[in-house]
């Protein structure tokens, strides 16, 4: 624990430290941990704290914090000593208890480097990490963006996926494959992407409780995939958007080769305007349709979940279809997703953190092989309403 002047201490906890620091059982603190937290922050005020999880809290100066981007694997040993190491660099550098706690998170759970001028050539080849709430993506990655001299991007791309899905439904995804891509412009605005995708997909960590649905779907297939993305963009910054609309439609058909087969189709529309400089509000509808053919069912890993990050205010896969006796998250063939948000400055603005107040609105279809029998399902709009950073 270190002291930086003028803004208090910092405190960096794991559920097992803090149950030692307050003995209280460790059990308690796992199952309520935000609780906990709270409790923790107002006993000492002065403190920064850092309750690392898949969910990590961060309270500091009377403010309470939120990085959804990190996941399951950040509770193991080890894990928190690279997290300490972050911050006290970072204050060692100046920065205030707060900035080197928020800056220090988010950079623990999403890391990556790419060369945008790869052998002096414009091309670009990355080679990025991303981890959000419940996913790992590792992706290896490289684009020709005047393919043959011409106005023509073209990329190729090695990706592994793993899905955390235990909490929910009681079973973990992994996908590892590649793909080939292609993308040209009609206009400054118009994009048209086109790409090719071969995986090995596989549900595994299933668990003996586990749903019947979900056991039946227990192993690996392979998935051939061609689809295609149309993008009108009109926005005036692609990161710090503050005026325009973004419009976009996909199209994904698996079945040329491989296990599954599919249609499926995604639409996202987004509009943004600002208000005096500072209030910037986003409206988005987001939608998406899957269907098999051939007598094939859509698999667990490729149906639509809402919750956490799409949906906020819900758990992740917190609505949908659930087995009546195991309670595991089915997912569902179809999703709407809309709802209204206020981006607004918070005294951050060098480090990319803003306040926000959102309206979220959602519904999730059924999936197949529904039996009314055994699977819990509402068709009703679910909302939710937060209000603060």
């Amino acid at each position: 624990m270190e002291r930086q002047e003028g803004s208090g201490e910092r405190q960096q906890s794991q559920s097992g430290e803090k149950s030692n620091q307050e003995k209280i059982a460790l059990s308690e603190v796992i199952k309520n941990r935000f609780e906990f937290a709270v409790e923790f922050s107002k006993k000492f005020p002065n403190l920064t704290l850092i309750a690392k999880g898949a969910n990590t809290y961060i309270f500091s100066e009377k403010s309470a914090f939120i990085c959804d981007k990190g996941t399951n694997s950040l509770a193991k040993a080890g894990s928190g000593d690279v997290l300490a190491g972050l911050c006290v660099s970072l204050l060692a550098q100046g920065y205030s208890a707060k900035n080197a706690a928020l800056t220090s998170v988010y950079a623990h759970a999403v890391a990556g480097v790419t060369e945008n001028n790869f052998r002096g050539r414009g091309q670009e080849l990355g080679f990025n990490i991303g981890i959000s709430q419940r996913t790992k993506d590792y992706d290896i990655s490289f684009t020709e963006p005047y393919f043959m001299g011409r106005r023509l991007s073209a990329g190729t791309d090695l990706f592994m996926t793993e899905q955390d899905y235990e909490d929910e439904a009681s079973y973990d995804t992994s996908s590892k494959g590649g793909r080939v891509r292609f993308g040209w412009n009609y206009t400054d605005d118009f994009y048209h992407y086109a790409r090719y995708t071969l995986s090995k997909n596989e549900v595994n960590h299933v668990k003996s409780y586990a749903s019947e649905f979900v056991k039946a779907e227990e192993g690996s297939s392979t998935a051939s995939v061609i689809g295609e993305t149309f993008v009108y963009d009109k926005r005036d910054n692609a990161i710090n958007t503050k005026e325009g609309y973004y419009l976009s439609f996909g199209n994904d058909f698996a079945g040329i080769g491989g296990d599954e087969k599919y249609n499926k189709f995604d639409a996202k529309a987004y509009k943004f305007y600002t208000l005096a400089d500072y209030y910037t509000f986003k409206l988005f509808a987001t939608g998406g349709y899957i269907a098999g053919y051939s007598g094939e069912n859509v698999r667990l890993s490729d149906r639509y979940y809402l919750g956490g990050q799409t949906l906020r205010g819900f758990q992740f896969a917190g609505i949908g279809a659930r087995d009546k006796l195991t309670k595991d998250a089915l997912g569902g063939n179809w999703m709407m997703y809309s709802g209204v948000e206020m981006t607004f400055p918070i005294g951050l603005d060098e480090l990319g953190i803003k306040g926000r107040t959102f309206w979220d609105l959602g519904m999730l279809g059924k999936p197949d092989n529904f039996d009314s029998q055994k699977i819990d399902y509402s068709s009703k709009v679910r909302s939710s309403i937060e209000c603060g950073k």
